[in-house]
């Protein structure tokens, strides 16, 4: 919706976006989400910058904006908010 309002929900999950983590040594590996905005991927250790691609020209962008692997194979969750700009 162009303009959230009043007793509507105004957001939903993030179909079709496209997850990106990239660590500082230029490793990178993306997921696209699942249509309930559901992602899986496995990560080797390490501090990632996560984005969002193609990146929204307005908004804040994603929160958190890295996430920190230490233990490779073992499932986490991380759950990502994405501000597209859009009141």
């Amino acid at each position: 919706m162009p303009v959230c309002r009043r007793g509507i929900p105004c957001s939903e999950p993030a179909r079709g976006v496209r997850l990106v983590f990239t660590r500082a040594d230029g490793f990178s590996k993306s997921a696209i989400a699942a249509r309930d905005g559901s992602y899986d991927m496995w990560l080797p250790n390490g501090t990632y910058t996560v984005s969002v691609s193609p990146q929204a020209p307005i908004g804040r962008g994603i929160d958190p904006s890295t996430v920190r692997v230490t233990s490779p194979g073992r499932p986490r969750t991380v759950d990502f908010q994405i501000d597209t700009g859009i009141r």
